[in-house]
């Protein structure tokens, strides 16, 4: 049998050092699956609880929110909650433009596609990436980072 006696091969199969040293290992892992497990069924039990129509963007936010050290989960989730506070705060100073109107002009198809280019290519794609920068500046010298 390959030159191995049986009984060496079952000693080094049922090793209480080497089991140890793998559950300790594993042990990191083990706790990170358990905290993203409560995490999840505790952002859903609230979801239902309030009844929201689509209750699965809980669970996904926070299976997305969670990470290895805690740490780290604490941070990103506080960067969501600002995230979604200025959003709504947005949302609120937007709702006077939006109920102003706007009026129909008759105008051609190519002065409307460089115009929506402009407003869009700049509004859309250019000043998030600078809005995005300036806050990360105002985080990082407040000293929440």
């Amino acid at each position: 049998m390959n030159g191995v006696s049986s009984t060496h091969r079952w000693r080094t199969l049922f090793d209480a050092g080497a089991f140890r040293r793998k559950v300790s290992e594993a042990i990191p892992a083990l706790v990170f699956g358990l905290r993203l497990s409560a995490s999840v069924c505790l952002a859903l039990y609230v979801a239902f609880w309030l009844q929201l129509d689509s209750a699965y963007w809980a669970g996904t936010s926070a299976a997305i929110v969670c990470q290895p050290s805690l740490g780290a989960s604490l941070r990103k989730g506080w960067f969501r909650l600002i995230g979604t506070v200025l959003g709504a705060l947005i949302i609120v100073a937007l709702i006077p433009l939006a109920l102003r109107g706007i009026t129909y002009r008759p105008i051609g198809a190519a002065a409307l596609l460089r115009r929506n280019l402009l407003i869009y290519g700049v509004g859309g794609i250019i000043a998030p990436f600078v809005g995005i920068k300036l806050i990360d500046m105002l985080v990082v010298s407040i000293g929440l980072v």
